[in-house]
């Protein structure tokens, strides 16, 4: 069932960049490569770690302009199956081991901040960041903050109500275990993870900062521009707050 669960989920396409891709660097989890691209201005306090959309890869973010747009340095990770990731199974563990892996490098080796780091996540990706997010609060270090851009329930939520044995991604169980604000964008024409999702997810975080409704906005449509002002004062809000 999870299998089924998985193909629905990640949707496979060509790879759309090479080695040669601008801040292109790589990272390990045991015998793969995980491919990242990275960005770092040191005008920046956070650091924001994004886990992309099912349809895209690292390529379709601009980290120069994500930068200078929400104020802060930029990962844009690539999850096993796509890109030039060695990995070619795309599954919920490995995308979660993905992630953590990447926290991993740029805290220990990088030398990133922990509590500096900043979660972002679209659609699928929301899973992966909430995942991350409830693992470092439940060991006491909690990411600074975390952003989700049409979140899902959970993988079957999405699907039906009918409750099933199996299901993958459940933010919704994961969500009251995690200790940081949160911001939440959802639109409310999305007929792909409805809005009704990111409605009820948003209820069960205990530090909800904001719940944006985007008027008119479908799943596919949501730019990094379109949310710029909010996510620029959030970050500045995570910096006047006490750590």
């Amino acid at each position: 069932m999870s299998f089924l669960l998985e193909k629905f989920c990640f949707h496979k396409f060509s790879n759309n960049y090479d080695t040669n891709l601008k801040h292109l660097k790589y990272c390990h989890r045991n015998e793969y490569q995980i491919p990242f691209v990275y960005y770092t201005d040191l005008e920046y306090k956070y650091t924001l770690i994004i886990a992309h959309g099912n349809h895209e890869d690292i390529s379709n973010y601009d980290v120069e302009y994500i930068s200078k747009q929400y104020e802060c340095n930029v990962c844009v990770f690539e999850y096993s199956g796509y890109g030039l990731h060695t990995c070619n199974e795309s599954t919920e563990y490995n995308c979660n081991a993905d992630i953590y892996q990447v926290y991993k490098y740029l805290t220990n080796e990088l030398k990133v901040e922990p509590d500096k780091i900043i979660l972002y996540g679209k659609s699928i990706g929301t899973g992966v960041v909430c995942d991350l997010a409830c693992y470092l609060s439940l060991n006491k270090k909690p990411p600074a903050g975390l952003i989700l851009i049409s979140p899902l329930s959970s993988v079957v939520r999405v699907i039906t109500n009918i409750w099933t044995p199996v299901d993958i991604f459940m933010n919704y169980k994961l969500a009251p275990k995690i200790d940081c604000y949160t911001l939440i964008f959802h639109g409310d024409m999305d007929d792909v993870v409805p809005y009704s999702c990111g409605v009820e997810l948003s209820k069960l975080f205990p530090y909800l900062y904001n719940f944006v409704t985007l008027r008119g906005y479908g799943h596919n449509n949501i730019s990094i521009s379109t949310c710029t002002d909010q996510i620029k004062n959030f970050i500045r809000f995570l910096n006047r707050s006490p750590t």
